[in-house]
Parts: C-alpha cells; sequence; structure tokens
C-alpha cells in the first residue's frame, strides 16, 4: 500500500490492491482541514501484540524504566528510542548467565503517541 495525492483533485489516497481509496478531510470549526499525519510501521510488536509506530511513545525497560518516543534515523536506516535526548536502539544484544547472547526489545508496550500524548514525555 502507499500513499498517492490524487491528481483528478486534491485529496489523498491510499493505492491498494483494489484502487485508490480516499482518505475522509473534515473541516474544522474554523474553516481549516484537518491534517493526517502519516507514521511508519516500525515491523515490530509490543509485549502486548500492539504495531508500533513512528511517533509511538513507548516504556523502556533496558537499562531502566522511562518513557521514549519512536523515531527513524536516517544516518543508523533504522527506527530508534529518543529518551532524555539519547538515542537508543530498540533492539539489544544481551547475555543470560548460562545461555547464548540473543536479541532482546528494551521496550516493553506502547504507552500512547505525540500527538495524543505529549505529557508523557515531559
Amino acid at each position: 500500500m502507499c500513499l498517492i495525492l490524487n491528481t483528478e483533485s486534491t485529496d489523498l489516497c491510499f493505492m491498494t490492491k483494489q484502487g485508490p481509496y480516499p482518505i475522509p478531510q473534515t473541516v474544522q470549526e474554523d474553516g481549516g482541514l484537518n491534517r493526517y499525519v502519516l507514521e511508519q510501521f516500525t515491523g515490530l510488536l509490543d509485549s502486548e501484540g500492539r504495531e508500533i509506530y513512528e511517533g509511538d511513545i513507548v516504556s523502556v525497560i533496558y537499562p531502566e524504566y522511562q518513557a521514549a518516543k519512536v523515531f527513524y534515523c536516517p544516518h543508523s536506516a533504522s527506527f530508534r528510542l529518543l529518551s532524555k535526548n539519547v538515542a537508543l536502539p530498540m533492539i539489544t544484544m544481551r547475555t543470560v548467565e548460562g545461555q547464548n547472547a540473543k536479541l532482546i526489545p528494551i521496550f516493553n508496550e506502547v504507552l500512547g503517541n505525540v500527538h495524543k500524548n505529549p505529557e508523557l514525555l515531559s
């Protein structure tokens, strides 16, 4: 699925196998149009099985509990977590005593997102 600007009008559309699917725009009380923020799926799920998207706020459990914002980092071409002005990887390698090293997520669950719950980051 990809997003396109409909050339026959000024509407945004998702292009699906069935053809363009228009994204409805509603008029706000001040006369302006609602704007949509597109966020990329990271390919990861939280502990509850919910998809994690760019702009989500997740709880970080390693190295310490804190809230962090998911963002795309073009320099590493990966999604990362931003907490207290420090960028963290979303997955790390960890060795548990007596076991081989394995990749583990450093986040637990989605708490909200930067648009609806910005106070979670303060």
